[in-house]
């Protein structure tokens, strides 16, 4: 129950055991049904995931702490091989478990998920789905694949038929590889069947440390930025083709720094840069 009303979610049945020194859960009910097996529980799985993924690719966004705060809460392991997990979902009818915890959200029947990590830390995760929607937004056709191939994070994301606040796209595809807080990003959007509107946007995405800058003459501490250095990409619409140059956009939750950023087509160009502050006020050239 919330505030909405009752929601019946039927009967939830889960079965832990272990066994030849793994652990097991199978996990069963009307909306979905799971499997776990690994040498060690789910917490320990949990920890494993953000230590191989999100510390190993992404630490800057953890902030400034400590490696033993990091260490205590999970975010990394003792860096020793020989763990060994396996995790697999499949949704039913998810309609009154998601209207009972996260009003709003519908994932579609038969939508599968796993999530592999051998004994060489070696992980690959899955999805397929035929819908994922929150509110008036959603994703069909959903594809999503994560791997590590030799020692970079390598991540595809296909879908067909998008649409995010307003906007909306027959289809999507992002692709990227990385490491050490420096992602090469590629993401491609198609509006028809002929080709004729399609977007392809390529960039370097660096992920920082907390920092101190000068921003319009004033000391700003910066939490966690990002740092988009914009590599040559091109949009199409009705048969012309914008392109972009190489430029850079910094974001934070608190400021956006634009600088240089330049679309052209034949003779015709426009030039961008400036701030954008909660804080500080805005200050903007366009060319």
């Amino acid at each position: 129950m919330n505030s909405s009303g009752n929601y019946d979610i039927g009967p939830v049945k889960a079965v832990s055991k272990l066994e030849s020194g793994k652990y097991i859960i199978d996990f069963t009910s009307n909306f979905a049904k799971g499997e776990y097996e690994g040498t060690g529980k789910v917490t320990d799985f949990i920890g494993k995931i953000k230590s191989l993924i999100i510390y190993r690719n992404f630490s800057n966004i953890l902030g400034n702490k400590s490696e033993k705060y990091l260490w205590k809460h999970g975010w990394t392991d003792s860096g020793e091989k020989g763990s060994d997990y396996n995790f697999i979902l499949q949704t039913f009818n998810t309609q009154g478990i998601f209207a009972l915890i996260a009003p709003g959200l519908y994932i579609q029947d038969s939508t599968y998920l796993r999530m592999r990590v051998t004994p060489e830390d070696h992980y690959r995760l899955i999805v397929r789905s035929g819908r994922i929607a929150f509110n008036q937004d959603y994703l069909r056709k959903v594809r999503i694949y994560v791997t590590d191939q030799d020692s970079l994070m390598y991540t595809r994301l296909f879908s067909q038929d998008v649409r995010v606040r307003g906007f909306k796209v027959d289809s999507a595809m992002l692709t990227s590889t990385g490491r050490n807080n420096l992602m090469d990003v590629s993401v491609r959007f198609r509006n028809d069947s002929t080709g004729t509107n399609n977007t392809h946007m390529n960039a370097l995405v660096s992920f920082l440390k907390d920092t101190v800058m000068v921003v319009n003459g004033l000391h700003r501490r910066i939490m966690s930025p990002v740092n988009f250095a914009i590599k040559p990409s091109d949009v199409s619409l009705k048969g012309e083709t914008w392109y972009f140059q190489p430029a850079a956009v910094l974001y934070s939750d608190s400021l956006i720094v634009v600088n240089n950023v330049e679309i052209k087509n034949k003779r015709q160009s426009f030039l961008a840069n400036g701030t954008l502050s909660k804080q500080i006020p805005d200050s903007w050239a366009l060319n």
